[in-house]
């Protein structure tokens, strides 16, 4: 029996690789702002970028957890352990990113000072652990995908390399952003085929 999110699983990914993607240009320009961060933290363009990004992270999660029900070629899922990773992963990254939404843009206004000065070690400490869950569930995920089958190969590098890359700023979205809408499209053009 199919899980009632089955279907939306491709449409889910594609729409989350063109939100990443959509973010991208307003992330480029937010990266080489050089004014102090708390005034591109509430610059239109850090606002757009950090919104698509948490749409987009919103529609990743949801559709790994639909694509969870896929099996690939082989009959193959995504294995159990994985497919958490992928999902608790995926939760990080949506805190993160509402953070970045939401939070960051209100202490831009509010409480400017607090964010030109370095973390401190708590805050630090949880921003860079949801960091390395989402990297290391992200990878678990893009390579049991690509074991199975249930992602096209190239749509699961790009999407490990895009997770491994989030420390390198808007750059990783191209990476994340094109591999998951492989993933979608690819998923999409395979279900139009009708099997004979």
């Amino acid at each position: 029996m199919r899980a009632p999110l089955h279907h939306t699983a491709h449409p889910l990914l594609a729409a989350a690789g063109l939100l990443y993607l959509v973010g991208v240009p307003f992330g480029l320009l937010a990266f080489f702002d050089e004014r102090p961060h708390s005034v591109v933290l509430g610059g239109l363009p850090y606002l757009v970028e950090s919104t698509a990004t948490l749409a987009g992270s919103v529609c990743l999660l949801l559709g790994v957890v639909a694509l969870g029900s896929h099996e690939g070629p082989r009959g193959a899922g995504l294995g159990g352990a994985a497919l958490a990773g992928g999902v608790v992963a995926l939760v990080a990254h949506c805190f993160v990113t509402g953070v970045h939404a939401f939070l960051q843009p209100y202490l831009a206004v509010h409480a400017p000072q607090t964010l030109d000065l370095p973390p401190d070690g708590t805050l630090a400490v949880g921003f860079f652990g949801s960091l390395v869950v989402y990297v290391v569930g992200m990878v678990a995920l893009a390579v049991s995908g690509l074991r199975s089958g249930v992602l096209p190969r190239g749509a699961a590098v790009l999407l490990a390399a895009g997770a491994i890359g989030t420390f390198g700023g808007p750059f990783a979205s191209v990476l994340l952003g094109a591999g998951t809408l492989w993933a979608g499209v690819a998923g999409l053009r395979r279900r139009a085929v009708p099997r004979v």
